[in-house]
Parts: structure tokens; C-alpha cells; sequence
């Protein structure tokens, strides 16, 4: 995925307010992603309504690295969005 792409999703993804955002725009891009591992992160969202990066602290006992969440996107595509979430323990 290039780097404008991949640039966009990540910023979308750090803005949904919901499971079914952050899945719509996983499908947008062309991944998938389970509807439990959404859940998941938008329950851990909270009623902030968004991810801001100092509220990272907390999720899955550490800080998710939206660079790094950045990088593997543009080289693997959305399709790497579960292992991601694997990963980060969402």
C-alpha cells in the first residue's frame, strides 16, 4: 500500500468513534477484520470518542505505535489489520 494510503487509513482509523467505523474503514481500504476485534478497541476508546495519543497508555497494557501501525499498513495492505490487532492485543 503507498505511503499516501496508508497515511489516510491510519488517521481515519485514529478518528473512528465506533466498531463499525473503524471496520468500515478497514473494509475501505480492502482488509478485513473480525467484528470482535473492533469491538474490542472501540469498547477500550471509551466515551472520548476517538484515540488521542496520550489516552494510548492504557490499551492492551501498553501504547500502540501508530507508526509502526502506519508502516505495516503501507507495506502490507489493510489485510494486515487483524494481525495488528492481534498483536496489540485487541
Amino acid at each position: 500500500m503507498d505511503e499516501k494510503l496508508a497515511s489516510e487509513m491510519v488517521a481515519k482509523l485514529k478518528e473512528a468513534k465506533s466498531a463499525e467505523e473503524l471496520m468500515a474503514i478497514v473494509k475501505e481500504y480492502g482488509g478485513e477484520v473480525t467484528g470482535e476485534q473492533m469491538k474490542t478497541l472501540a469498547e477500550q476508546m471509551g466515551a472520548q470518542g476517538g484515540l488521542a495519543d496520550d489516552e494510548l497508555e492504557g490499551i492492551a497494557g501498553g501504547k500502540i505505535d501508530w507508526g509502526y501501525v502506519d508502516e505495516q499498513i503501507r507495506k502490507y495492505g489493510p489485510g494486515v489489520v487483524p494481525a495488528l490487532c492481534a498483536y496489540y492485543d485487541i
